[in-house]
């Protein structure tokens, strides 16, 4: 129950991360480091973007459920269901900031090669 826990606080965490890294991709176009027009940051962005995608997918099937749980007390059969779906969703959330720190030091290590 301690790993719900945790991935439920993840998930909450998310709501607001995963946009913040949709952000930083498309309108600041860095991932780490500003993103080049080559094929490795090409590459890097589209990883990074799989990985949004996904979560983002997770998201629509079991955000509203948890805020359903939140506004209306109406959750699943048990009293943890509301935290279950906030925790699936925390899962992908991890997904996309290993992604992204993997993509970053790929990156990094890209770059200092090139100097």
């Amino acid at each position: 129950m301690i790993g719900a826990h945790f991935f439920g606080v993840v998930g909450m965490a998310g709501v607001w991360l995963v946009p913040s890294r949709f952000w930083e991709l498309f309108v600041v176009r860095r991932v780490g480091l500003p993103l080049n027009r080559n094929a490795r940051s090409a590459s890097l962005a589209i990883m990074v973007f799989t990985a949004i995608l996904f979560s983002l997918f997770v998201a629509l099937e079991t955000l509203p459920r948890v805020f359903r749980c939140l506004w209306e007390g109406w959750c699943t059969s048990t009293r943890g269901g509301g935290l279950l779906n906030l925790a699936v969703f925390g899962v992908t959330v991890l997904m996309v900031e290993a992604t992204w720190l993997a993509c970053s030091a790929l990156a990094r290590r890209w770059h200092s090669n090139a100097t």
